[in-house]
Formats: C-alpha cells, structure tokens, sequence
C-alpha cells in the first residue's frame, strides 16, 4: 500500500533542519539531524558508492526493492565512486529531493519539476549518472 506524502519543502529547508539533513533524510521521510547513512542505524554501513552496495545498505535499513506493507516511493541515483541520491515521490505526483545539505526541491538540474513524465530514472541528475532503481521506504521508517 502506497502512502506517499504531500510535499512540504519548508520542513526541511529552515536553519536548524536543512544543514544537518541530506537526501538520505528527506527521501526516507526521517529527520535525524546526523546527515543519515544507508546502512548506518541497522549496523551495516556502506563505503562503496555501486548501485548493488547502496542499495543493500538501504536494505538492512528497511528500504527495499518489494513493496510489503504501508511504504513511500523512492529512487536511488549514483555518482560513480563519489556519492548517492535519493529521490521521494509525493502524493502531489511528483519527486522531490534534498541534495547534501542543500535545500529540499521538486526540480531537476536544469530547473524542471520532476514530474508526469520527468522521473527520478529520466531526469537531469548532474553527477549522478547511474540510476540504480524504484523502492519502497516503509512508513515510519528511521535513519541514521
């Protein structure tokens, strides 16, 4: 069952949330204040910036590649041997995400909403070349 949220950018874009919240955060719908890591809060973080290993992280954490039980729409983006993305579909029908400790947005890199049919898997995503897939973040989910 999917119960992806409304978009609210300005929970996450104010002085004392968005510099302590990255992606990871916004995507997974879990303010932590600890620029949160897939893989940390189950006790098996991940170094290695590959599809395969992100996502196994994220696994461990809850995020997986089945739907089972009350979840939100997610995507994964990578930067080759740099970094990941994190992407979180809202009930608005589109995505929004939250690049580092930027602010949160519903655009791509050259300014268009991700949404209809620009998705996290089609739209500019600057570094992150590899788009490694759709999965689903439990409700209630939390991240570290």
């Amino acid at each position: 069952m999917i119960q992806n949220t409304t978009y609210n950018p300005g929970f996450w874009n104010t002085p004392a949330v968005q510099p302590r919240n990255n992606c990871y955060n916004y995507a997974m719908n879990y303010r932590s204040d600890t620029y949160a890591q897939p893989g940390k809060i189950s006790g098996h973080p991940n170094s290695v910036m590959q599809c395969p290993n992100v996502g196994t992280a994220a696994n461990f954490d809850g995020c997986t590649a089945a739907c089972s039980g009350p979840n939100k729409n997610v995507a994964l983006a990578i930067w080759p041997g740099h970094d990941y993305h994190w992407y979180r579909k809202h009930s608005n029908g589109f995505w929004g995400h939250k690049p580092g400790g930027t602010a949160a947005r519903n655009i791509d890199s050259l300014g268009r909403i991700i949404g209809g049919t620009l998705t996290p898997q089609n739209c500019a995503r600057g570094p992150y070349t590899v788009f490694c897939g759709y999965r689903y973040s439990p409700v209630g989910m939390r991240v570290s």
